[in-house]
């Protein structure tokens, strides 16, 4: 089992909260395990092999559980989502794929399949400073 990252309180929200916020709703335990993900694949060669090398520092970084605040609200609006795709027919959500190439095995999780459609559906929770921006290269990626 990791050990979880050490983080810091200090707006003093109430524990509950802290326990929501924390949470990894990202990764689910029963999924198997892969080399590399689709979404790393798209990173400069250098960011993955630096995060490769030094693995373990994330362990030892302490931040503030404000910090993760945005990706919580991301988790709920995903949550709320794939409540609604369970009502569509023939949709597929959350599910993980995986492909062997090169002898790695690489994933990628997509929010949803519309199969009606043939359409692959990939949400975002943004600040207003990406849209100003208009840069969505990342996630075209």
């Amino acid at each position: 089992m990791s050990e979880r990252p050490l983080y810091t309180n200090k707006h003093g929200l109430p524990e509950e909260v802290v326990k929501a916020i924390m949470k990894d709703r990202y990764t689910d335990n029963t999924e198997e395990s892969f080399d590399l993900s689709a979404s790393s694949l798209c990173n400069p060669t250098q960011k993955l092999v630096l995060e490769r090398r030094y693995k373990n520092l994330g362990k030892l970084r302490v931040f503030d559980v404000v910090d993760r605040f945005w990706a919580f609200l991301g988790s709920i609006a995903h949550t709320v989502l794939e409540e609604a795709w369970h009502e569509s027919m023939g949709s597929i959500s959350e599910r993980r794929l995986y492909m062997l190439r090169l002898g790695h095995s690489i994933a990628g999780k997509m929010d949803i399949y519309h199969a009606e459609k043939k359409q692959i559906r990939d949400y975002k929770l943004t600040k207003v400073y990406k849209i100003q921006k208009a840069d969505y290269s990342d996630w075209e990626k």
